[in-house]
């Protein structure tokens, strides 16, 4: 699951989701949306996007309470990580989409993310600087081990202004080798943790499309994996280097399905 705005519709999804009855849910971010207002009993009360943990509280408050999405959590334990509109779209680390809000930026995102940490079934606690690590492994017997990741804390800035769509002859930022998704850090991390797979399926459960969706010197959205095609080498060598077999990749953000 993934990308569920308020102000939309009602989640009959999560319904159906309750129904099903499986045995674990994931969920791959924008668990909740910055924008305010909406209409009737889908309204966010908020004059303004969230900025403050007040305002967060508020936010998720009103996405908690609907009864589909409640059925969902009690079904099934979750498995959770964010994306961009959990603080604001398409923002970059510490660096916001709008240059305006820069300024009170830090303090925007360490209240976002503390929010996510009281709303959601995550263990890890936000450090003293406001930021909360996401990235984590979980197996599940002999059967799976799921890498969950985090593409949206530690990523570079988005390439060419994050024009949609971008050129790609008008935009040599693309081939920066040292671009990178996930942060060295995270990256190390995940190389590690593929080369000591030892169940049956590896899950990398993360936020946005991996594969290519490039056409011809278009590049439709460089805020996915296509604006960061070193990492997205250095990932995929990850899984081949290490002789990974059986890999499924997860992603949510882009309002489809298959």
């Amino acid at each position: 699951a993934s990308c569920q705005l308020r102000q939309s519709g009602h989640w009959t999804a999560h319904r159906l989701i309750a129904e099903d009855r499986p045995d674990l849910v994931l969920h791959l971010g924008d668990y909740v949306y910055e924008y305010f207002g909406g209409g009737d009993d889908l309204v966010v009360p908020l004059d303004a996007e969230p900025a403050t943990i007040e305002d967060h509280r508020v936010l998720y408050g009103v996405y908690k309470r609907d009864p589909h999405l409640q059925a969902a959590h009690a079904v099934a334990p979750w498995l959770v990580t964010w994306d961009d509109h959990e603080v604001q779209n398409n923002y970059a680390a510490d660096v916001p989409r709008h240059d305006e809000d820069a300024e009170h930026f830090a303090a925007r995102r360490a209240a976002a993310y503390r929010a996510y940490w009281e709303h959601m079934p995550i263990r890890s606690t936000p450090a003293d600087d406001g930021t909360l690590r996401m990235h984590r492994r979980v197996e599940v017997g002999s059967l799976a081990t799921f890498f969950v990741l985090d593409g949206r804390q530690h990523r570079s800035d988005q390439v060419c202004g994050d024009r949609v769509p971008t050129f790609a002859s008008a935009c040599p930022e693309l081939g920066d080798a040292d671009a990178t998704m996930l942060g060295e850090d995270q990256e190390r991390w995940l190389d590690d943790g593929l080369a000591s797979v030892a169940t049956t399926w590896t899950v990398l459960a993360q936020q946005t499309v991996v594969k290519a969706l490039t056409v011809g010197d278009l590049v439709p959205n460089v805020d996915q994996w296509d604006g960061y095609p070193a990492a997205r080498r250095r990932m995929l060598g990850s899984v081949d280097r290490h002789g990974v077999e059986n890999v499924i990749i997860l992603t949510g953000d882009i309002h489809a399905g298959a």
